[in-house]
């Protein structure tokens, strides 16, 4: 599947589509907003009330800033009078901040919603965050058992695939072989596995489905690591590398909406990865939080999450599809997958 100004041409996924929007604000215009509480159903009419006596509300993420933007101004125009600020950071940054706020009193985050199944379960287990009741939401209530993890929902699926310079890479690569090439030695761009997990769960499962001999010719290729993968997409756009690996398309919207000449595809088989959202057990908005965790797993919250590129747990309208060539990574292994990593990529 290839991605480039919002379109989607099927390589390992058979599916064309558009994206719906490719807008910041595209969230904003789905949907009716309830001019009071009794176009709601009782039970978010309830929170709806609740929220406003609180808030607002402090959103934790890792996803990227058009797609929270375009979530929270759907989420306002669907509730009035209730606001939600948000901060965006990588997974292991996030992880990091709610820990030493919560260690030192001094929590900030009502919800987050962050790239780490694992910190997820370790938080809920050392009660920083407040599992959701199978039926405690609506939209909880209605995903798909594959997507409800003990009390934590997946909220917006990223898609990983290759990002390359559609201006100076005349062979594009298909697979993930094909970046095993002379021509991309010193020019490949991949994220740090000891940063963000994801990209030590990319490397566990190149080395698992591709072999070992796989991950020594790619250490050979002299990648460059990023803390990042958006200063790396950067890096891609400007020409100093010539492709990235595991790029989500969502990643990529603002360069090449801005003109860059950015395009992604997705190999055969390709990794996701799942955002979960979490209440934080101290916050002081409770109601505003399940409201707002209802309606990011909502038709609408979805819609404006996935509207630069994303996958959604209901399938919404605009959507990557999943299709057959999506892998799960074995979250629980993240130690072991660094590990490995580490023994074959010997950063410093």
């Amino acid at each position: 599947m290839k991605v480039r100004v919002c379109r989607f041409v099927a390589v390992g996924i058979v599916a064309a589509f558009a994206l719906a929007g490719c807008s910041t604000q595209a969230g904003s215009e789905g949907g009716a907003s309830p001019e009071t509480s009794s176009e709601l159903s009782p039970e978010l009419a309830e929170l709806y009330e609740a929220a406003q006596q609180e808030g607002p509300l402090t959103w934790y993420g890792s996803y990227d800033p058009p797609s929270m933007e375009a979530a929270i101004s759907a989420f306002e125009s669907t509730y009035p009078g209730l606001r939600v600020d948000y901060l965006r950071l990588t997974s292991g940054q996030l992880n990091t901040r709610f820990s030493q706020e919560i260690e030192a009193n001094a929590p900030t985050a009502d919800v987050i919603t962050v790239g780490d199944p694992l910190f997820v379960a370790t938080a809920g287990e050392n009660e920083w965050l407040t599992p959701l009741e199978r039926d405690e939401l609506p939209s909880v209530a209605a995903l798909d058992d594959e997507w409800y993890h003990d009390g934590f929902p997946t909220t917006v699926i990223n898609v990983f695939g290759i990002a390359y310079n559609s201006d100076l890479v005349e062979e594009p690569p298909t697979s993930w072989e094909d970046v095993i090439d002379p021509a991309f030695k010193g020019k490949t761009v991949f994220g740090d596995y000891r940063a963000a997990s994801l990209y030590a769960y990319q490397g566990a499962l190149w080395a698992e489905r591709e072999g070992m001999d796989y991950l020594e010719d790619l250490a050979a290729q002299d990648l460059i690591f990023v803390d990042s993968i958006i200063p790396g997409i950067q890096k891609v756009a400007s020409g100093e590398a010539l492709v990235a690996l595991a790029v989500t398309p969502s990643t990529t919207t603002e360069l090449v909406e801005a003109g860059a000449p950015i395009e992604v595809v997705f190999p055969d088989w390709y990794s996701i990865g799942e955002l979960l959202s979490g209440i934080a057990s101290n916050t002081d908005a409770p109601s505003f939080s399940r409201l707002f965790v209802d309606f990011l797993l909502s038709e609408q919250g979805q819609e404006a999450l996935v509207s630069t590129g994303g996958a959604s747990p209901i399938n919404s309208e605009g959507s990557i599809p999943l299709g057959d060539g999506y892998v799960r990574p074995d979250y629980e292994a993240l130690p072991e997958d660094r590990e490995l990593l580490q023994s074959v990529f010997n950063l410093p």
